[in-house]
């Protein structure tokens, strides 16, 4: 699924407790918060562009090799993303700000504060949680930060609906998700696992589809090399585009019904994508799930939007920068 913002700890909170007491926060470096740019009066910190750095030249190097590191294209590409990722998050603290929704509340700082507590308490205490952070690029400073504007994405979600900006009647959703700007695909995946070499993965790939030409049944391929371990039923998945990555969606809303692509390379690994048609029994049953996730494409789409009206401009601090020798 797409996602807004990049957050590694967030994933691993499975239950959130209440702790009596709690960690108070870690002092980190004073640089780590000099002001590399602004964008639309946003400040945009060094710990935030250190983070997107070390995690998207992690993920580079996981598709490509470390082999990237030395290729021309290596720093324009990491710079890329780097500024894209800092046009979203400013872009929602933007909107936020339309809005009149304050991610510093009281109440949002109480729930960041037992996040943090949970969290560490779950890792074993503050010197585990400490190295988690290091070793993912992180600062607690910068974990907060994003962990109060995730919280307050749902307020950010519920001012637009309140003022019409995203349209969440009923006959609305259901316009949309009988439309073909929803459809149903499953999938065949031969992931990308550390240690995993590309090309045989995507030689793994090709076969399978010399298979499918072949005759051998769709399902049966999914049961025998599929990698998904979502993919647990043939309902298959019901999404509209803004949901997953670009290279995914491009290639089913290519598709028509009932037919399937070629080998698709993306960031997970290698798929092919069969389209089937929508059924409407399980549109009733799942009516509720699949309007929450419209409501949810339509409000991504809407930071989208934001994040292209902006642009960034660079400190003289910023400027001095060489964001691929960033640790």
């Amino acid at each position: 699924m797409k996602k807004f913002l990049v957050l590694f700890l967030l994933a691993a909170m499975l239950i959130l407790s209440s702790c009596s007491g709690g960690m108070a926060p870690i002092k980190g470096d004073a640089s780590d918060l000099n002001i590399v740019a602004k964008a639309q009066g946003i400040s945009i910190h060094l710990e935030e562009v250190k983070y997107f750095a070390h995690n998207f030249k992690a993920d580079m190097i996981k598709k490509h090799g470390e082999d990237i590191l030395e290729s021309e294209e290596y720093s324009s590409e990491l710079t890329a993303k780097i500024e894209q990722a800092m046009l979203e998050n400013a872009a929602f603290l933007a909107l936020c700000e339309e809005y009149g929704i304050d991610i510093d509340s009281k109440e949002t700082e109480d729930y960041v504060s037992d996040y943090i507590n949970s969290f560490a308490e779950q890792l074993g205490g503050k010197d585990e949680y400490k190295k988690q952070l290091a070793e993912n690029g992180m600062t607690d400073h910068l974990l907060r930060h994003l962990i109060s504007i995730e919280a307050s994405g749902e307020k950010l979600r519920q001012a637009m609906l309140e003022s019409s900006v995203i349209d969440g009647s009923d006959d609305n959703a259901r316009e949309i998700i009988e439309s073909d700007e929803f459809i149903r695909t499953l999938h065949i995946l031969i992931r990308n696992d550390d240690g995993d070499s590309i090309e045989e993965n995507r030689k793994k790939a090709e076969e399978v589809l010399h298979q499918l030409d072949a005759g051998e049944s769709f399902n049966r391929m999914i049961g025998r090399h599929s990698e998904d371990i979502y993919m647990t039923t043939t309902d298959g998945y019901y999404f509209m585009r803004g949901e997953y990555e670009k290279a995914y969606e491009d290639a089913a809303f290519a598709l028509l019904e009932n037919e399937y692509s070629r080998v698709v390379e993306s960031e997970d690994g290698f798929y092919i994508i069969l389209r089937l048609p929508k059924e409407e029994d399980y549109i009733e049953m799942n009516f509720e799930s699949l309007k929450d996730r419209y409501i949810y494409v339509m409000f991504e789409k809407i930071i989208d939007r934001k994040a292209s009206e902006m642009s960034i401009e660079y400190t003289d601090y910023g400027k001095s920068l060489d964001f691929s020798a960033l640790d």
